[in-house]
């Protein structure tokens, strides 16, 4: 399958994302209930910053550093059976969560990303326990609200959406029948979505992040995606593929990382992929230690920083590099 035109040449803006340091994270599940804390971590260093609870306890949520000047916004999620439109941002100058136009539907485990004008996308999840969803929108700052976008191919619950090479990537899920290998990219000039080679392996409630081909030299390129983690239906995965975004072939599978996980989350700083949080078993005292991605060696291993301690007790939560 040929390389779309939308990603044939890498855009590398000038919006700060290769001089990040540390993860923001935010809310979720944790031994209490529904979470709405949130911290920075420095996993360079282990240290821990305490920031402003958000507004409302909030899981299944996403979140987004738009990287405009905005700051970084968590979209959607929901707490027990109330799931979300509510959109806020937090503000590093002033310290403070702020308020941000509700989304046009309720989304539960779905996804969201920014895009390459700024702008940000959110797709997929639920607006109900009945009522899953393969709707897309999009929020224009300039507008300052939502609207309406072209749809998915198909509904994506606990789906997983990144930005790279100038596109939108959606990747696995929930259908409401069987959990998915397909994948799929929106082109933001033509305002379409497009099949893209499906994954190997079903996954729904994983994570996925842009990164260099394995082994080459650029530390900051999007020349492929990751997957991994995740859930099949039969437990949590240590499983990971990556796809060539230049050629767009078939998945190929790549080194497993050392612990199951499931609904946890991932970022990228520089050239490393940090795997944080999640389920490594259906049982709330098993959580998963961070785990870090080296380009130049293609392994996986655990972050010793932090003493052996699993800093992030939480899954279905936010996370972001800023």
């Amino acid at each position: 399958m040929a390389a779309p035109a939308a990603v044939a040449a890498t855009p590398v803006a000038a919006d700060g994302w290769q001089n990040d340091t540390k993860l923001m994270v935010v809310g979720g599940l944790g031994m209490s209930g529904t979470l709405n804390s949130a911290e920075l971590i420095d996993p360079a260093t282990g240290q821990r910053e305490a920031l402003p609870p958000m507004t409302m306890q909030r899981s299944n949520m996403s979140l987004v550093n738009v990287r405009n000047g905005l700051g970084v916004c968590v979209v959607g999620g929901g707490r027990g059976a109330d799931w979300f439109s509510a959109v806020e941002r937090y503000d590093f100058q002033a310290q403070r969560w702020m308020e941000m136009p509700s989304m046009l539907s309720a989304r539960f485990s779905g996804g969201a990303t920014a895009l390459p004008n700024g702008d940000m996308m959110a797709g997929g999840g639920g607006a109900g326990k009945s009522s899953l969803l393969d709707t897309t929108e999009i929020l224009h700052l300039g507008a300052d609200r939502w609207i309406e976008a072209a749809p998915l191919s198909e509904k994506r619950f606990a789906t997983a959406l990144a930005s790279a090479r100038g596109a939108v990537w959606a990747v696995g899920g929930f259908s409401g029948k069987t959990y998915l290998t397909t994948v799929e990219y929106f082109d933001p000039r033509e305002g379409r979505w497009h099949a893209a080679p499906k994954m190997n392996l079903k996954r729904g409630g994983h994570s996925i992040a842009s990164t260099v081909m394995p082994g080459a030299g650029d530390p900051y390129g999007e020349d492929a995606l990751l997957a991994f983690g995740g859930y099949d239906g039969s437990g949590p995965m240590a499983s990971v593929e990556f796809l060539d975004l230049r050629q767009l072939g078939a998945w190929q599978q790549m080194e497993e990382m050392s612990s199951p996980r499931s609904y946890g989350a991932a970022a990228r700083l520089g050239d490393t992929i940090y795997a944080i949080g999640g389920l490594k078993a259906q049982d709330m005292r098993k959580m998963c230690p961070i785990e870090a991605y080296d380009h130049a060696s293609s392994t996986w291993g655990v972050v010793e920083v932090f003493g052996g301690d699993v800093p992030v007790q939480r899954h279905s939560f936010g996370l972001a590099a800023v």
